[in-house]
């Protein structure tokens, strides 16, 4: 029986409340969601370790439904290790799995590049020690990070509690005439609803973990994108595809 339309795989920490459904509401008709669960206690180093060691074989699961991409939708367990390690985690649930794989951290790479961005401002609900580990990795990387600023939460189910108003107050707690653009790191912070306001607001391009990962996940799929960027997602995505 031939399969109709594109699946796509998600690989989401268990305690993620925001990334399945923001994700849901933006993919265009044609793409239907799929999802896996890790478990993930709080958000330090030691356990997105332990969930980046289990994530092959969650995504073994997950390949059963033959999806055509496996998303993995956690920025903070994708970057841990620093540069190189987003590559390193699609190759190993690649060679589980036989599909092709994308880390939101990647994503994130991939949307920055394409904006043409080196200077960019970061917030984040995490912690100073995941801060770090962030900022080095974009900083190995090739970009300069100007100004990052954290939240300090390390319980996701906190994380998955901000609302998207939350995200535009620490979006202007970082925004600085030096940025080109401003970064919101996490997959279980509330971003899409609030994204073109905050494009419109701060005068340059907001990218969030969710936006990135949804717009990479649609171009390895087969769509395209270059002409979404620092538009309003929904908009474009009425028009063209529903």
């Amino acid at each position: 029986m031939k399969k109709t339309g594109k699946r796509l795989g998600l690989l989401l920490p268990a305690s993620n409340s925001t990334m399945e459904k923001e994700l849901a509401a933006y993919l265009p008709q044609g793409i239907s969601l799929h999802v896996s669960r890790m478990h993930v206690g709080d958000v330090t180093p030691e356990e997105l370790l332990a969930m980046a060691s289990y994530a092959p074989e969650a995504a073994n699961l997950l390949a059963e439904c033959k999806p055509d991409l496996l998303l993995y939708g956690c920025t903070s367990g994708s970057f841990i290790l620093g540069k190189g390690f987003d590559l390193d985690l699609e190759e190993d649930i690649n060679k589980k799995t036989g599909l092709p794989v994308i880390t939101t951290s990647h994503a994130v790479l991939e949307i920055l590049k394409l904006y043409g961005i080196k200077r960019v401002a970061v917030g984040t609900p995490y912690s100073d020690e995941v801060n770090m580990r962030l900022e080095s990795f974009l900083t190995d990387n090739g970009f300069t990070v100007v100004a990052i600023t954290g939240l300090g939460y390390t319980d996701n189910i906190e994380i998955g509690c901000l609302s998207p108003w939350e995200a535009i107050h620490l979006a202007e707690r970082i925004d600085c005439e030096e940025a080109e653009a401003i970064f919101l790191s996490c997959t279980n912070m509330q971003t899409l609803e609030s994204l073109s306001l905050m494009n419109n607001l701060f005068k340059k391009p907001v990218i969030s973990s969710n936006y990135a990962s949804l717009l990479w996940s649609i171009y390895m799929l087969g769509y395209p994108i270059k002409s979404w960027l620092n538009i309003d997602i929904r908009e474009e995505l009425l028009r063209r595809y529903l």
